[in-house]
């Protein structure tokens, strides 16, 4: 597609749309300095195009400009007040920046525009669980508890960092909190962080040896150390316990992984 939009491009330079199919392309494939510059000129060729505004703002705001992004989002919104996008979009934004009452009311702007949009409904749950977590922190601050839950909400966010500092608070708060371990080893092995979550694995199972997760977990993470055996032990204590507690789903997929050992 980029061949045909360049040679429409060569063919009418004024063509805005073209410039607009371009910018998206390359901001998919992560060349964002070039898909700036066919944004920003589909927008010289035609100042009014919402949707380049939105795709401007969105491609800034995923470099960490947010000033610039938000007037983008709200010329769009400007130009075109009913593209739900356009307010799901700066409602991202604005909650990134703590701005939560602004945030809420572009989602719901949003999903007014346009019920069917999936992304602003669940953006708009996710701040209001936010929102509770939030407020239970406030008003009890010793909370291990809204503390879990906030760092699992943020970690589900890509949120990592805030994500950790939360279920550490709730260890710190209640360190025999067998789930917060477990929660933070989670995340600790996404971020490639295998010793420290090995060691969340083991606190959890030492707190709650019925934490079957935590053994499943443990043994994946043995297995990529090609450290079988132990894998191995983890995962069956995993499968015993997911199988007791009536998690079949979770049982069988544990023995599909036992199975490839």
């Amino acid at each position: 597609m980029m061949l045909e939009y360049r040679e429409a491009i060569r063919l009418n330079p004024d063509y805005a749309y073209a410039h607009y199919n371009l910018g998206a392309l390359l901001a998919n494939l992560n060349r964002y300095e070039e898909a700036e510059k066919e944004f920003r000129e589909a927008i010289r060729i035609n100042p009014d195009y919402a949707g380049a505004h939105n795709n401007l703002g969105a491609l800034l705001a995923n470099l960490n400009r947010y000033e610039e992004a938000e007037k983008e989002y709200r010329e769009a919104i400007r130009i075109n007040p009913n593209l739900a996008e356009a307010h799901n979009n700066l409602g991202i934004l604005l909650k990134d920046l703590n701005r939560y009452e602004e945030a809420e009311k572009e989602y719901r702007e949003a999903i007014k525009l346009d019920p069917n949009l999936a992304d602003a409904h669940n953006n708009l749950g996710n701040l209001l669980k936010d929102l509770e977590y939030r407020e239970a922190i406030r008003i009890n601050p010793n909370d291990a508890e809204a503390h879990n839950n906030l760092g699992a909400l943020l970690k589900d966010l890509n949120r990592y960092e805030e994500a950790e500092k939360e279920y550490r608070e709730a260890i710190r708060l209640n360190p025999d909190y067998a789930y917060a371990h477990y929660n933070l080893g989670v995340l600790l092995a996404n971020l490639n962080r295998y010793e420290e979550a090995e060691k969340e694995f083991r606190e959890a199972i030492k707190l709650n040896p019925n934490v079957a997760e935590a053994h499943a977990n443990l043994g994946i993470l043995y297995l990529q150390q090609g450290k079988i055996n132990d894998a191995q032990k983890e995962l069956e204590i995993a499968h015993e316990l997911f199988f007791d507690q009536g998690r079949f789903n979770d049982a069988n997929n544990v023995l599909k992984i036992l199975q490839t050992i």
